[in-house]
């Protein structure tokens, strides 16, 4: 792909909506191609805020290492509330002035 000119991946997700985890997907790309997405869209539904903080977290975690952006991978199931949005965004924050 590096070869063609591209420059990331997109959607990475984990199971059950995906088939790898953001630390595998940056262990086999490198340091030198991005990866976008992480947070699987069941666990964006399911988990609680409280619970959503802490993987989040993990999930920016094993991002790093080169260029990556913070995303719901595939797509937001409905039901999801703006609260998980705006933590998600609260949490990406804290760890970009980290």
């Amino acid at each position: 792909m590096k070869a063609c000119g591209v420059h990331s991946v997109e959607s990475i997700s984990p199971p059950p909506t995906g088939n790898i985890s953001i630390r595998d997907a940056r262990q086999r790309v490198g340091t030198d191609f991005g990866i976008i997405g992480g947070i699987e869209p069941t666990d964006f539904l399911n988990l609680s805020c409280e619970e959503l903080m802490p993987y989040v977290e993990q999930v920016i975690e094993a991002g790093r290492g080169g260029p990556f952006v913070l995303a719901n991978s595939d797509s937001c199931p409905p039901g999801v509330t703006i609260e998980k949005f705006k933590l998600v965004a609260q949490i990406a924050k804290q760890f970009a002035l980290n």
